[in-house]
């Protein structure tokens, strides 16, 4: 498996403007990481799930920024696993790089469209949940289990999926 362009994986899916949205995105976090000197208010963390943020400390983020680094990479070869996403903690830095590559896309006025791409990188969107105040402690309650909705909890997000064909990175498992 070599690497090669973001997103080059997904040419059928994705215009040569989002892939480079995507590179773009991806750079910027990365070289935004190693700028700021508080981690907590970098642009990845920015993208986190709010409720959390009290969280996400020095090791979390060191955790979390090593998990993006890992899906940079998954994005970036030219035959990617399937499922390409091993843990919420890859859907969500995922969700940041297609965030970011979104804004990158509308200051040039290119309508942002990585839905057919998401469908195919995204297991589930059931991470989404994790940014809406309005469903605060859902996965605690009773009725949570009968969802079937995966590992959720934040001390779950680095746990590999049960069908993960690739390994979470040895670094940010617990």
């Amino acid at each position: 498996m070599v690497a090669h362009e973001l997103g080059e994986a997904w040419s059928d899916e994705l215009s040569q403007p989002h892939r480079e949205a995507l590179h773009s995105a991806f750079i910027e976090l990365v070289d935004n990481y190693f700028t700021v000197e508080d981690r907590q208010d970098n642009l990845i963390a920015d993208g986190m799930p709010p409720k959390y943020r009290h969280r996400y400390d020095e090791l979390f983020l060191r955790r979390f920024f090593t998990t993006f680094l890992t899906v940079g990479y998954k994005l970036a070869l030219r035959e990617p696993p399937a499922p390409l996403l091993s843990c919420t903690a890859e859907e969500l830095a995922c969700a940041i790089i297609i965030g970011l590559a979104e804004v990158h896309l509308e200051e040039k006025g290119i309508k942002a469209d990585f839905g057919g791409f998401e469908e195919d990188i995204y297991q589930d969107t059931d991470f989404k949940f994790l940014y809406h105040a309005d469903m605060d402690g859902f996965e605690d309650s009773p009725e949570f289990s009968q969802l079937g909705i995966g590992p959720i909890r934040f001390d779950e997000w680095f746990e590999p999926f049960l069908n993960a064909t690739t390994p979470v990175h040895p670094y940010s498992v617990d």
